[in-house]
């Protein structure tokens, strides 16, 4: 990641989370010195997010003077990396050293999860810092804690994750649920002065976690300071009823974001996980079908494993039953990544700790081995697509070049860097300076989407010589740069000097033209 964070372009929504960053930076500089006029003169222009990730990166961006992207990029593969050290984390909860190797290399050769950890500012955060509170809830539940620091810790992680999104208060769910469940069991299977003892303990371990976890999201909320109990109701209903008015492309279909069938999400999660967790899953599954002796003791032995495994599953279910809107892939849901590499490595090793012990060891590495082969394999395709390693598709779907017209590809347009870094290098300087404009006809726009979506200049200016300037449609430019998404590279007619493309997929073009 250190060697290869400045190779990423400038993702669509970077450039929001920096303004809106600044913004919750202003506010809370006006607080601190006592303007509290002005400080609720900001707080009004406040965006409805959580500042946990904002608010760094920009104080961050205004102390080190490096560009805005390189800084951002850092600071979000920063989160990547911490998200891959959860994954491990709760893997070796879940199932030990091997478990937590293995969950780590899963997700680290995740492409999707790897591409957007260097430029996607909301989901990786967010993919974070849920596996690191699902981490310290497993713990409490797998052995019994209710004591302090375990309270402490868990309603810190479950606040900083509320804290990068309010979505995060699922895991205040999680844990009233599991431990409701885990009263439940011990009032029917142990006894009752067991049963009360736990009860008190928990209540009091809940409040505390919950009151923490609270408290760390009304530090880092702006929204909240004048009515918490308001904004978070709000917010919660803003998340399970987010609107979008673009479209998706799905199948060879172009669908409204609002109409999207519901086999959406889980044909694209089938489609970008690499092909070697297909097959340890498939292993996995076998095994779990196998093992009576598991699921005698489920929640007994393995409550953990059951809390990680609802919490990849049932998010994912609502959002089915609810048809709640998603877009650009599987990016919603990376969130649910991580545990899901954690899982896939504790039932991994057991499954193969299984095949050994009851057939032998050649027949364990008969598994085992053609998983590594499809790891290299993976590690292949990440080469070859870098920067671009968040457009992967696997072999089972065809790969990059099968979703060719079919499916998203560079929703995020992170591509026009290079095809800007081309065009800085290779055209000389002149007396007046290159033009060059990413805006299609405006009218196309409008029948098409019914306004003008026209993509941010941040995409490109930063990597833009002195030698260029970007300029409207109607101003005469020298070149038209745009994206193939929603066939942005074919409203306008030019010659193609230059378009970038991975696997025979083109990502995005550049035209020479005379301007009409």
């Amino acid at each position: 990641m250190a060697l290869t964070f400045d190779d990423y372009g400038v993702s669509w929504d970077e450039v929001f989370r920096w303004g809106g960053g600044d913004a919750k930076l202003r506010y809370y500089n006006a607080l601190v010195s006592g303007n509290i006029e002005a400080a609720g003169d900001y707080r009004a222009k406040v965006d409805h997010y959580p500042g946990l990730v904002d608010l760094p990166l920009a104080f961050l961006r205004n102390q080190l003077g490096a560009p805005d992207y390189l800084v951002g990029h850092a600071w979000t593969a920063a989160f990547g990396l911490l998200g891959i050290a959860g994954a491990m984390a709760l893997a070796k909860v879940l199932g030990g050293r091997w478990a937590a190797l293995l969950a780590g290399i899963s997700l680290a050769l995740y492409p999707r999860y790897w591409g957007h950890a260097f430029f996607n500012p909301k989901d990786i955060p967010f993919a974070a810092m849920y596996v690191w509170g699902l981490w310290a809830l497993a713990l409490a539940l797998r052995d019994r804690r209710r004591d302090w620091r375990s309270a402490l810790c868990f309603g810190a992680l479950a606040g900083a994750c509320m804290s990068v999104r309010v979505g995060g208060l699922l895991l205040l769910c999680y844990a009233g649920l599991f431990i409701f469940l885990q009263l439940v069991y011990a009032r029917v299977c142990i006894g009752v002065a067991y049963f009360k003892r736990q009860a008190w303990e928990s209540l009091r371990w809940g409040a505390v976690a919950t009151a923490l976890a609270f408290l760390f999201l009304l530090i880092f909320w702006p929204s909240a300071h004048q009515n918490p109990f308001v904004t978070t109701a709000g917010a919660v209903s803003a998340v399970s009823h987010f609107g979008w008015q673009g479209e998706v492309l799905f199948d060879g279909v172009s669908y409204p974001a609002s109409e999207v069938p519901r086999r959406y999400l889980p044909a694209m999660l089938a489609r970008t996980a690499p092909d070697f967790w297909w097959w340890l899953a498939m292993g996995c599954v076998a095994w779990l079908l196998c093992n009576a002796k598991l699921w005698r003791k489920l929640w007994s032995e393995h409550v953990a494993q059951l809390l990680v495994a609802f919490a990849v599953l049932f998010p994912l279910a609502y959002i089915m039953v609810r048809k709640s809107i998603v877009y650009d892939g599987a990016r919603h849901v990376l969130f649910l990544i991580p545990p899901s590499a954690a899982l896939l490595g504790c039932w991994s090793v057991n499954a193969y700790s299984a095949l050994q012990s009851k057939y032998g060891r050649w027949a364990a590495l008969l598994w085992a081995t053609p998983s590594l082969g499809l790891m290299l394999w993976t590690v292949a395709d990440m080469a070859r697509l870098h920067p671009y390693e968040y457009i992967y598709y696997n072999r089972l779907s065809g790969g990059v070049a099968g979703a060719k017209d079919r499916f998203e590809t560079d929703y995020w347009g992170v591509a026009f860097r290079e095809a800007a870094d081309i065009l800085s290098n290779e055209l000389p300087p002149r007396e007046r300076p290159w033009r060059l404009t990413m805006e299609p006809p405006i009218d196309a726009l409008v029948a098409r989407f019914g306004k003008p979506v026209v993509p941010p200049p941040s995409l490109v200016k930063p990597f833009l010589g002195e030698h260029f300037e970007l300029v409207s449609g109607d101003q005469q430019p020298d070149f038209y740069i745009a994206s193939s998404r929603n066939g942005y590279h074919d409203m306008r007619d030019g010659k193609v000097l230059l378009s970038i493309a991975r696997d025979g997929v083109v990502l995005v073009v550049v035209k020479e033209f005379s301007a009409q």
